[in-house]
């Protein structure tokens, strides 16, 4: 695998974004139909598990309650890691971060949330983080919030594949009408620990990884055989947890066995297995979206998948929880998805990553032109625009006589309380494909409408949403005297009826290196506008900044930061 430094990572990771392609962090004795682990090995050419017991301590002399931890000393494995996992018996540590140090330097502490959002229905809780990867670090520590009963770091080194291959050359397609993809044989799958369980297909769950971003082509295929026994052999599951996955390169890999055609229950959305398939891009997409390629073959993957099993990929499905620990719905629960829903959208996780996420309702419009060959798609470059910034709209018509669809005038519209009205209309290009940039104050739906012209009828596209954020300013004093009263006044738009918006004025205060919230205040906003008096203030550094709550037309927003020096 790709090895990337971790100064160049987020300082907090998601519970996914951990969870990287390697072989698991063996958790000794917490594991189903696992033992506690040896400190030795599992197989030469296979991944090399070391595991550790870590004492925790806290220092004395610091200041703050709330910045005290519980620090390990520096560890030293007897082997380079790839990756990294802790796990806990008696109390709950709260939150556990480790560091590494690499080529003489040492990372910025990141946290490793607990293991959580993905695996088999109704599996139970286990008392452990997930893996980072580290990239070959030998020394590391651990701290925890909360001085737990017993520590263990649990790493693992990952062999490399005694020969490669060339995963693109060799994909092709395993089924009639499917897209070329590398077969388990190709990379070189373990064979599933038990038969595979079968369910139905009613929507797909759009997943990453959560691995580095700079791998190599010729590493997919070890990413691939990584992840597998992390599943497998540390998680104790059947197989991998995701049906297909797809590299950042647009090769798309056979994932859990039987897969491809049948709708065979993964581990990939817990609660919703059953009814689901799941597709993941390996990478990490919190700030980064899937390359072109990638978009393309997850958009032929689900369109696939989804027409093998006859079910529509545009529209709405209706389906019952099965709960479990991670889901973000009891069980009985009735909860409405869209046809190709992120994970985030049925567990609690923040999985495919925010600009995966936002990529959704254009990778169901690219699916749904995938699956029929013909018909009339809208899109938007973003699912979420603030308040009055034009997003492009754009989309394709086509017709199922296959004649020609440009030079045609394409309307796109939004829905408001009287109806559909008109944002703008473009002329279809040769392809019949159409771009509009549209602006708007509330969150709406939209839809593109070809009127017809006499030959052929009026056509409408599917709808999709757009969600607008409120904006809000704030407007205080940079400097101010001590014991003086500071006024601070700032706006919220869009203005509403009746003065609905609610808005947060919040105050902090610079403590060592942390900023500490010392005030907040709730002021009634008239006519877009509100004002806030905050507290008389001792001499130091603060900074202000408002926010607007959410509501069923605007999402939430957070004005700029100003900086206040109390003299």
């Amino acid at each position: 695998m790709a090895t990337v430094s971790w100064l160049h990572m987020q300082a907090h990771w998601t519970r996914r974004q951990t969870l990287i392609g390697a072989a698991g962090a063996a958790l000794a004795g917490l594991l189903p139909g696992s033992k506690a682990l040896a400190r030795g090995s599992t197989a030469a050419t296979g991944p090399i598990a070391v595991t550790l017991d870590v004492p925790l301590s806290r220092p004395p002399g610091a200041r703050l309650a709330r910045t005290r931890w519980a620090v390990s000393p520096r560890m030293r494995s007897p082997r380079a890691l790839t990756l990294l996992g802790l796990s806990w018996r008696g109390a709950h540590p709260g939150t556990l971060e480790i560091r590494v140090r690499r080529r003489g330097r040492w990372s910025r502490w990141v946290q490793l949330p607990e293991i959580g959002g993905h695996g088999p229905d109704r599996a139970r809780k286990l008392k452990a983080t997930d893996g980072a990867f580290v990239g070959g670090a030998r020394t590391f520590q651990v701290r925890a919030r909360r001085s737990p009963g017993t520590v263990r770091a649990h790493g693992v080194t990952v062999a490399k594949l005694s020969a490669g291959i060339s995963a693109r050359s060799q994909a092709q397609a395993p089924a009639p009408g499917a897209p070329a993809m590398v077969t388990r044989a190709q990379w070189r799958a373990q064979a599933p620990r038990t038969a595979p369980s079968y369910g139905r297909v009613d929507l797909a769950f759009v997943h990453h990884t959560v691995s580095t971003n700079d791998y190599t082509a010729e590493e997919s295929p070890q990413v691939m055989r990584a992840i597998q026994h992390y599943h497998r052999n540390t998680l104790g599951w059947a197989d991998v947890g995701y049906n297909f996955l797809v590299d950042r390169f647009g090769t798309i890999y056979e994932g859990r066995a039987g897969g491809v055609e049948g709708a065979v229950v993964g581990a990939q959305a817990q609660g919703w297995n059953s009814v689901s398939t799941g597709v993941a891009s390996i990478g990490t997409h919190s700030t980064e979206r899937v390359t072109p390629q990638a978009f393309e073959a997850i958009a032929q993957t689900v369109a696939y998948k989804l027409s093998v099993h006859q079910v529509p990929v545009e529209g709405d499905v209706e389906l019952v929880s099965f709960g479990g620990g991670s889901n973000r719905h009891p069980a009985g629960r009735r909860v409405a998805f869209d046809r190709i829903s992120g994970h985030r959208d049925g567990c609690s996780t923040s999985c495919p990553g925010n600009a995966l996420f936002d990529q959704l309702p254009t990778l169901r419009a690219r699916a749904s032109e995938l699956a029929t060959g013909t018909g009339f798609s809208l899109r938007l470059r973003t699912a979420r625009a603030p308040f009055r910034k034009p997003v492009t709209a754009s989309g394709r018509l086509a017709f199922p006589d296959g004649s020609s669809p440009g030079g045609l005038t394409v309307e796109v519209q939004a829905l408001y309380a009287g109806g559909w009205r008109a944002l703008g209309s473009a002329l279809t290009g040769a392809d019949g494909a159409f771009s509009v940039p549209v602006a708007l104050d509330y969150t709406r739906r939209l839809r593109a409408r070809f009127a017809g012209d006499g030959a052929r009828p009026e056509l409408i596209s599917r709808q999709v949403r757009l969600s607008v954020r409120s904006a809000v300013t704030v407007d205080a004093p940079k400097r101010a005297r001590a014991r003086r009263v500071v006024k601070v006044r700032g706006t919220v738009n869009p203005i509403k009826k009746g003065d609905r918006q609610r808005v947060q004025v919040k105050l902090e205060r610079l403590v060592g290196a942390r900023w500490v919230v010392v005030a907040s205040r709730y002021p009634r906003v008239r006519r877009g506008v509100f004002g806030a008096r905050l507290p008389r203030l001792s001499r130091g550094r603060y900074r202000i900044t408002a926010g607007a709550y959410g509501d069923r037309l605007n999402l939430p927003a957070r004005s700029p930061m100003v900086p206040l020096r109390v003299i």
